[in-house]
């Protein structure tokens, strides 16, 4: 199975449940329009096997034990994250909806929902208003 982690064109239906894979500032936004748009967020996973974060979902370890036939939202924005080895380690235990946060951002922007990240939209006027 070959995963494109590149932006798709068009806006995807948003699943109705699903992991999001991290636990900083921006899976918090994640999950916060997730639910706006009501998709039951499963839990969170880390790979860090951190057991602290803001909200108030269980975090898992990467395990084969997950739900893999769910869909994981990949909720971290970190340059240093490798997301071709993180999409790997989640395909080789079964995962195979694996959403990046461009994907996201397109779908959200559709429905009228926003990451509040100009960069992951599709609006090409938040680009410009930030560049001005």
């Amino acid at each position: 199975m070959m995963l494109s982690l590149l932006p798709i064109r068009e806006a995807r239906p948003l699943p109705s449940r699903a992991y999001v894979y991290g636990t900083g500032l921006f899976s918090q936004r994640v999950i916060e329009q997730l639910r706006k748009f009501n998709v039951e967020v499963i839990g969170l996973i880390d790979h860090r096997h951190s057991k602290s974060n803001e909200s108030d979902l269980p975090i898992y370890s990467l395990t084969p034990d997950l739900l893999t036939s769910e869909t994981v939202i990949l909720g971290f924005h970190n340059y240093l994250a490798d997301i071709r080895e993180i999409s790997h380690q989640l395909t080789s235990i079964g995962f195979k909806d694996i959403w990046t946060a461009p994907m996201l951002a397109r779908t959200l922007d559709a429905l009228g929902g926003d990451l509040d990240n100009y960069w992951l939209t599709g609006g090409t006027e938040l680009v410009h208003e930030a560049i001005s």
